[in-house]
């Protein structure tokens, strides 16, 4: 017999809350808390200590901590322009095969510092002297407590070219080495370069001084054939524009003067000597003759058109103008212009319009009216 259904609805999902959970924050910390409380596993604590003496002396005992931190560290810089840190620490890692950790850390003026694990990579890195990096020498110096760093003054620099297209009658030890003492003096050339597995160019490194001319064709002759052979180099010493010195760039110079002393040297910026001179000013200028007055000019145009017309023209038939009337045409006043009167004619046709001389679309009345010149 089945069981009877139960008379409550089974709850399969527990009710709703209406009310809204505020999310706990921690209490603010002071600013005494932020700064001087040291956090959790940090080793390195301060002390408060009043020393009078002036300057601060640090024995043998207080410096054997970083002797024994920074012993197997190493100072390095590159000659030239400073390396981009990314770049320099990958062709390290490409040209060592160390043994054990090493770091690169950037210090100031263009150092770099490299500290080592291993004895091994520390003592291999300081054998191997002068590196190339990035086709420049890297210099590397010991790390000791009391270490300036300085660079070092170089009478002169090794460098590596290379001879494109090198004969074959050449390519060995004698021919390389009277080749490359055109430039400096010889020192190594590459592995492929030995082994002549690469016969585009030959590598070579020599030692070049500061008045090294570096040519960019030797020539040569092979059994009385003239051939000239390109000279191609990774990287060429600048000379400091301050020193002259082929081991620092100018920027890292001791000599090189201050912001202040530079700006003395600058010239004052006068009057540029290029420019043409002004043109004089002429509207007070009263040794130039006046302007031709407007009515003189008028009336000087009226006189040479009707003693140019022809003798049947209706205007040279009028009477001729006294010379009291030419006079005072000739040389009007500048305070009032004497009228030009022109007498009416015998015959039919006359000038009724005389257009304004001032205005050229006056539309001419009288076709037999002359054009005056002065128009």
């Amino acid at each position: 017999m089945a069981s009877a259904p139960s008379s409550s609805p089974p709850q399969e999902f527990p009710p709703l809350s209406s009310k809204v959970s505020v999310p706990s924050f921690a209490p603010a910390l002071s600013y005494r808390n932020v700064v001087a409380s040291p956090r959790p596993g940090n080793a390195f604590k301060l002390s408060s200590t009043v020393l009078p003496d002036d300057p601060l002396d640090f024995n043998e005992a207080q410096v054997k901590a970083a002797k024994d931190e920074w012993g197997l560290s190493l100072i390095g810089y590159s000659i030239g322009r400073r390396p981009y840190y990314e770049s320099l620490l990958s062709t390290m890692r490409k040209s060592w095969k160390l043994k054990g950790m090493m770091k690169l850390l950037s210090l100031s003026d263009g150092f770099f510092m490299l500290k080592f694990t291993a004895h091994e990579d520390f003592y291999m890195a300081l054998a191997g002297g002068v590196w190339f990096f990035l086709g420049k020498p890297f210099v590397l110096q010991k790390w000791k407590p009391n270490f300036k760093p300085v660079r070092e003054e170089f009478s002169s620099v090794p460098i590596w070219f290379k001879i494109i297209d090198l004969p074959l009658p050449c390519w060995t030890p004698e021919g390389i080495s009277r080749i490359a003492s055109k430039i400096g003096k010889p020192l190594v050339v590459d592995d492929l370069t030995a082994e002549k597995t690469r016969l585009t160019y030959a590598r070579v490194c020599v030692q070049v001084a500061k008045d090294c001319s570096y040519p960019e064709t030797i020539p040569i002759s092979i059994l009385g054939e003239a051939f000239t052979l390109k000279i191609q180099y990774e990287w060429k010493p600048i000379p400091c524009q301050h020193c002259g010195s082929i081991v620092h760039s100018p920027d890292f110079c001791p000599t090189k003067p201050s912001s202040a002393q530079a700006e003395s040297r600058i010239p004052a910026r006068g009057r540029s000597q290029s420019r043409k001179p002004p043109r004089p000013d002429n509207r007070n200028n009263t040794s130039n003759p006046p302007k031709q007055n407007l009515s003189s000019g008028l009336a000087e145009g009226i006189i040479s058109a009707t003693t140019s017309l022809p003798s049947s023209h209706p205007i040279t038939d009028q009477p001729k103008v006294s010379n009291n009337q030419q006079s005072s045409i000739n040389t009007p006043s500048t305070s009032q212009i004497t009228p030009v009167t022109i007498p009416p004619s015998n015959t039919q046709s006359s000038v009724s319009h005389i257009p304004n001389l001032n205005s050229p679309t006056d539309e001419v009345v009288n076709p037999n009216l002359v054009i005056l010149a002065n128009k």
